[in-house]
């Protein structure tokens, strides 16, 4: 695999998210849901949220023992 296609990946990986968490920014949305709609792993999705995050994309709350994820506006 080229490094371009790794970094073509990697784009649409977080354009995925990025796309699930402004469809549901209303409501946000849990690891587990975004899991289950990237169809990504785990791991990758709180990789692609962590950076989020970092760059003051996302907001977290709280809610129960879970965590939702918004845009943050």
């Amino acid at each position: 695999m080229q490094k371009n296609s790794i970094f073509q990946d990697q784009k649409i990986s977080h354009n995925i998210i990025y796309d699930l968490l402004e469809k549901n920014k209303e409501k946000g949305v849990s690891i587990t849901e975004l899991v289950e709609l990237s169809r990504l792993t785990r791991s990758a999705v709180r990789i692609i949220l962590a950076k989020f995050e970092g760059a003051g994309l996302v907001v977290i709350r709280p809610a129960g023992m879970t965590k939702l994820y918004f845009i943050n506006n």
